[in-house]
Order: structure tokens, then C-alpha cells, then sequence
């Protein structure tokens, strides 16, 4: 499977709109210490058990630290029939890019 990439410009942009779901795919304690708002964390090694949590509808896209466990997840996803973007560079070049970041987990 060819997996689309975007950049965290890209990301930026996508956000924006409606129907956009992020996925970060880091450890809760990596996701605590800083994401991009909105995101949802369900760890890598978990998507698969935790699949139905994620909207059928709109766009699906994957972040984690710097792109590869993302990559990772967009594979298995696109196995299971279900279209995502991964976020080339991924969370380190968000906070790079100087965007705000949420800490902490929701409620």
C-alpha cells in the first residue's frame, strides 16, 4: 500500500476544516508531554483492539513522534480496508514549527 504523506504544514491546514480525525499513535506518557490539540491517543501496539473507537467518517490521519510508528499504524489501518494519512516529521516538528500543544491526557 502507498501511504499519503503530509507535512505538519499540511497537518495545519487539514485541521482547520471539519471532519478531520488525528491520531496519535506515541505512549500515553509520551502523548501527556505534549500533542497537537485534538488529537486522540490510542498507542501503536493497541490500534489494533481499539480500531472501533476511531470514526469511519471523514479524514483519518496519523501522527506519533517523528513519523514511523505513524507509518506503521497507517499500514496495518490500509490492511483493514481504512484510508490514513501519516504525518511525515510528526509531533517534533510541530512543536518546531512553534504551534500550540496540549499537554496532559482528557478526562
Amino acid at each position: 500500500h502507498m501511504i499519503d504523506q503530509i507535512t505538519t504544514d499540511q497537518l495545519h491546514e487539514r485541521m482547520a476544516g471539519p471532519g478531520v480525525t488525528l491520531l496519535d499513535v506515541r505512549e500515553v506518557h509520551e502523548f501527556s508531554e505534549g500533542h497537537v490539540p485534538g488529537a486522540i491517543n490510542i498507542p501503536l501496539s493497541l490500534v489494533p483492539v481499539r480500531v472501533h473507537e476511531l470514526p469511519t467518517a471523514g479524514d483519518l490521519v496519523v501522527i506519533c513522534r517523528s513519523g514511523s510508528r505513524s507509518q506503521q499504524a497507517c499500514m496495518w489501518l490500509a490492511n483493514q480496508g481504512r484510508t490514513a494519512t501519516n504525518v511525515t516529521g510528526g509531533t517534533v516538528d510541530w512543536i518546531a514549527s512553534g504551534r500550540p500543544v496540549e499537554m496532559g491526557v482528557p478526562a
